[in-house]
């Protein structure tokens, strides 16, 4: 009976043993760039999203062959992920790794096509010209947009935090959803019908030519080109500005 109690003892506390490792907190460990730059090739494909963690500025080229190459320091280089799961295209950084860049990082992504963006943390996207049936933009945190010509059936954004989207081209219609204090400047985004809506410090500019759907809370802000029927929704002292024709 004595020897079953002393093993009953034993197990219990290699159980608490365990549990209480479980619950310590895990280092981050703390990489500090080298200053020598290096770049690296990856083989990647069957994607049509692209989600960008953490830091680092990425350049989306539109063309026949899928490709990924990465600019960083050679003792951050390698713990840069980048995988497909589902239809998404990954790249960030490695689990409880802080890297600290000496210089800037840097993605540049060949697609055949894209219909979703995903930017969380402080990265930075750069598209020159993309064409598509429908895009879905989401960035979080303090992450950045450009698309200089962007020609898409329908668009879809979700911007929180202190996130900004800047672009141009055609769409036949946009829905943006803006929280937090982040800013959607697309003045130079023709679109036929647009439903917008925004809660917190955020602010928008549009223009919409036949039918624009407004929902402001907070202290959002809109200002839009065009001659669009006019639905709006205000609580708080949010304003909607009509700038007139757009040149």
């Amino acid at each position: 009976m004595k020897m079953k109690k002393i093993i009953g003892l034993g197990i219990v506390m290699v159980v608490m043993g365990l549990l209480m490792a479980c619950t310590l907190p895990i280092q981050n460990t703390r990489i500090q760039g080298s200053g020598t730059v290096v770049s690296e090739e990856r083989e990647v494909s069957d994607f049509t999203s692209v989600s960008l963690e953490g830091i680092g500025d990425l350049e989306i080229i539109q063309g026949d062959v899928e490709s990924l190459t990465i600019e960083a320091e050679d003792n951050i280089i390698s713990k840069i992920e980048s995988y497909v799961s589902g239809s998404t295209l990954h790249i960030g950084f490695e689990r409880f790794i802080n890297v600290i860049p000496t210089s800037g990082i840097t993605y540049t992504l060949t697609v055949k096509d894209l219909n979703g963006i995903e930017v969380s943390g402080y990265g930075d996207v750069y598209i020159a010209s993309l064409t598509t049936d429908r895009l879905e933009v989401e960035v979080s945190g303090g992450g950045r947009i450009a698309i200089d010509n962007l020609v898409a059936e329908s668009l879809d954004v979700e911007l929180s935090g202190a996130g900004d989207f800047e672009l141009a081209g055609m769409v036949n219609q946009q829905e943006i959803n803006l929280s937090g204090a982040g800013s959607y400047n697309a003045p130079d985004l023709q679109s036929s019908v647009a439903e917008i809506d925004i809660s917190g410090a955020g602010s928008a500019r549009l223009w919409v030519t036949d039918e624009l759907e407004v929902n402001l809370s907070g202290v959002g802000s809109l200002q839009y080109y065009g001659d669009a029927e006019v639905q709006q929704s205000i609580s708080g002292i949010g304003k909607v500005i009509a700038l007139g024709a757009h040149d």
